[in-house]
């Protein structure tokens, strides 16, 4: 099923908005970790958030794992407006691990762009899931509006199972 035909009216008329000011979304192969990851911390830092992964760590991942990571982008003229770093969790599963996008560039929602881009490329990978993650804030509070966000989008809310061990 097309992407536009599981979203709410309000993220089709985004994903039109966005489509008709010619940003251009997809996988992208030329952006550098060190690039993902600066525009990653600056987005979380403008929203008061804090990236959960340091530079080293997603380095070492994606020089340990290049073919489980993938980067995806919308561009405005060439600019990022928006990212998303997602990880193949296996041949069935898509985990979209850290998105980001411009503030400046809220009133497009280029977040709604990204993901359809991404779920295009589930399709065509034949991954049957895109685990769009959990809906928390900065401080592990659920966050009701990314909730919202990902149901309009086609997201189904699920049960997450944490296991833990204390030592």
């Amino acid at each position: 099923m097309p992407f536009a035909e599981r979203i709410a009216a309000a993220e089709k008329r985004r994903l039109r908005k966005s489509v008709a000011a010619g940003f251009v979304a997809g996988p992208d192969f030329t952006v550098s970790c060190e690039t993902a990851y600066e525009f990653i911390q600056e987005s979380r830092l403008q929203k008061g958030y804090a990236i959960s992964i340091s530079l080293l760590q997603m380095q070492l991942l994606l020089h340990v794992f290049p073919d489980h990571f993938q980067i995806f982008t919308v561009k405005d003229t060439g600019r990022i407006i928006a990212l998303s770093l997602a990880v193949r969790v296996n041949e069935r599963v898509l985990y979209n691990f850290l998105s980001a996008d411009l503030g400046s560039y809220r009133h497009f929602s280029p977040a709604v762009m990204l993901l359809e881009s991404i779920y295009r490329f589930c399709q065509e990978k034949q991954i049957s899931m895109l685990d769009l993650g959990i809906s928390i804030d900065g401080t592990g509070i659920h966050k009701p509006s990314l909730s919202r966000f990902k149901q309009n989008v086609g997201g189904e809310a699920c049960v997450k199972i944490t296991y833990s061990q204390k030592f």
